[in-house]
């Protein structure tokens, strides 16, 4: 209050305005201070006149950087790391403004404060006085794809997502956020600094994601699969942005195939390899689809010769003095046939060996990584008849009996005939005996 005398003898008594001191602070959600952002302040005093700042009325806080050049009734800086200053404020309304916001924050609406009798009040306005304009954190959704390299979502690998905000700070999951994609699941049961769940058959989607620096990590991968590396990715202003990254923000996360190579054998029932069967492989990968050879990858035993002559479903080869390498082959169920066996041996049945996590197994020929085909030997059987012939020999004696009429004349001795054919039958009698004794 002070006093003054006109010249007419009036006497003037004059009062001072109020004059406040007030702290404006930018901060995030979290009560931190923000740097970054473009701020003005323009007021009314109690009078309705507009408000002119004094640059010496004005001191900034660590960090923050004055845009206005000179005093102005509008006064512009730029936020530090430590709340502003701004002395000698008259009573009046005040409105501070956002231009810009620092990156990863939206811009904010208008903050009105007042003050009366040098009171500061206000929605914003802190117990101590200070004025308070708070930025949102830009939060952003991000779909993450788990793939193999044809592009195909791939169900039942364990991934873990991590991530450190823009200020430092590590990102704490909140589960509600984590939209699981078709037939994936949820592994994480609270909220913590690292999200777990299980792949499915669709993109999982993790919502509400601040600005900042995310790491994808693969725990354990589906059955044909190998582990990947850690995929990085980056959210600035909202837009996701990372080596794997497509154009609409989806982060990829992508497995290879397990390959396994194959030493396919054919031998004789000794061991030995031998050439010049026909041989045709033919398989069905883990996820059921036809296998296709890649030409590049059969490497020849000694003598064989590659029949196929692109790439194709079926691979055909004839065999050589040494085993056939078939490098690079999927898990999944094989089938090894002979088309034509080697002259001399005989076309065996077909073997099927099975893939699974790079390991080959099958009833059949397998052992380790090598699939060995026999061939038996075709055998000659050759058959002798002996015939054997037998020779019977029949002798047939006659015996003649000689009869002399009653008016014969009769020579030599009386009565000597029936003694003489007697003799000639004992003879004849005793010569077929001694031939049936011979024979």
């Amino acid at each position: 209050v002070g006093e003054a005398v006109r010249s007419d003898g009036t006497v003037i008594i004059t009062d001072d305005i109020f004059h406040t001191d007030a702290f404006i602070s930018k901060t995030n959600v979290y009560g931190r201070e923000v740097a970054g952002a473009e701020l003005t302040l323009r007021g009314k005093d109690f009078n309705g006149d507009d408000v002119t700042f004094s640059l010496d009325d004005v001191t900034l806080g660590t960090g923050a950087e004055m845009l206005s050049q000179s005093d102005t009734t509008e006064l512009t800086w730029r936020s530090g790391t430590t709340s502003t200053f701004v002395s000698n404020l008259a009573d009046g309304t005040y409105t501070l403004h956002e231009v810009t916001a620092p990156n990863g924050y939206e811009l904010t609406t208008d903050i009105t404060f007042t003050i009366e009798n040098g009171t500061v009040t206000g929605d914003t306005v802190t117990e101590n006085g200070t004025v308070v304009i708070t930025d949102d954190m830009i939060l952003s959704d991000v779909s993450i794809s788990k793939a193999d390299t044809a592009g195909d979502e791939v169900a039942g690998a364990q991934l873990t997502l991590t991530g450190t905000d823009f200020n430092g700070d590590t990102v704490t999951f909140d589960i509600s956020k984590a939209v699981m994609g078709e037939g994936a699941s949820l592994v994480s049961t609270e909220n913590g600094t690292e999200l777990t769940w299980l792949s499915g058959t669709t993109a999982t989607v993790v919502k509400e994601l601040r600005d900042g620096n995310y790491t994808l990590h693969e725990v354990a991968a589906p059955s044909g699969y190998e582990v990947t590396t850690d995929v990085t990715f980056t959210i600035s202003n909202g837009v996701v942005s990372g080596e794997t990254v497509t154009e609409d923000g989806t982060v990829m996360i992508v497995d290879d195939l397990i390959r396994t190579d194959v030493n396919i054998a054919k031998t004789n029932t000794g061991g030995t390899e031998i050439a010049g069967a026909e041989l045709t492989l033919t398989g069905k990968d883990f996820k059921g689809n036809t296998v296709v050879f890649d030409l590049d990858n059969v490497q020849l035993g000694e003598g064989a010769e590659l029949i196929s002559r692109s790439d194709g479903q079926v691979l055909t080869w004839k065999s050589g003095n040494t085993a056939t390498l078939v490098k690079d082959l999927a898990d999944g169920i094989y089938t090894l046939h002979e088309v034509a066996a080697p002259s001399g041996y005989e076309v065996t049945t077909d073997i099927v060996f099975t893939i699974t996590n790079g390991e080959v197994t099958g009833t059949t020929g397998v052992d380790g990584n090598t699939v060995t085909m026999v061939d038996d030997a075709i055998v000659t059987t050759t058959t002798t008849t002996t015939t054997t012939t037998t020779t019977t020999t029949t002798t047939t004696t006659t015996t003649v009996a000689t009869v002399v009429p009653a008016n014969a004349p009769k020579t030599g001795v009386a009565g000597a005939g029936i003694p003489l054919a007697f003799m000639f039958t004992a003879f004849g009698t005793a010569f077929v005996l001694r031939r049936k004794n011979e024979a």
